[in-house]
């Protein structure tokens, strides 16, 4: 017995032929290739700065190792005295509703170069107060009386000045003004 052999149909021997893209198709092809190049491109030349910041602190790193931290060497505040210690906690006491402790009144007190940092003075009495290079970095400095004080040398950054008073006879420290005083919320009171 013979087999026939099957015809192949049109449909089936006509290959599938992809269609040409159209001009418009080509330009937005195109556009869409540029506009990925150029991206890479952009983010190329972003790392490139990148890495060569990044040498550079690097070189900075190297340059800086073995050298003294700065923080470490820096000038060092005298440790308050247990006087003062007990005279600054018993005034914490007596800040909330004045009936515990005792206000503090360093009127006259020499705090050269003491080691005031973040402090809590609010309302204490510093008259004619010796600060010259004290560390008052970060001190509550509320209300205090700054009249006649000698600030000199102070570091006064981070410091609450809101209501503290002073006056013409106060000596404020090296860059410091008056305008720099009341700004931070200090109140000028004439002599």
């Amino acid at each position: 017995m013979a087999t026939k052999k099957k015809k192949p149909s049109k449909k089936a021997s006509k290959k599938k032929v992809a269609k040409k893209p159209t001009y418009a198709q080509l330009v937005k092809l195109v556009q869409s290739l540029t506009s990925s190049v150029t991206i890479l491109l952009e983010e190329k030349r972003y790392i490139s700065e990148l890495q060569a910041e990044n040498k550079k602190l690097k070189a900075k790193i190297k340059k800086l190792e073995g050298k003294p931290n700065p923080s470490k060497t820096a000038k060092t505040h005298r440790p308050l005295t247990g006087e003062e210690r007990e005279s600054i906690r018993l005034h914490g006491l007596w800040l909330p509703n004045h009936s515990n402790g005792v206000r503090a009144d360093f009127s006259n007190h020499d705090f050269s170069g003491a080691d005031l940092l973040r402090a809590d003075l609010r309302n204490a009495i510093l008259f004619r107060v010796d600060l010259r290079g004290a560390n008052l970095e970060g001190a509550n400095l509320f209300r205090v009386d700054l009249r006649e004080a000698d600030l000199s040398g102070a570091r006064l950054e981070g410091a609450n000045l809101w209501g503290a008073t002073f006056n013409s006879k106060t000596i404020l420290p090296k860059g410091w003004t008056k305008e720099n005083m009341i700004v931070r919320g200090a109140v000028y009171v004439e002599d």
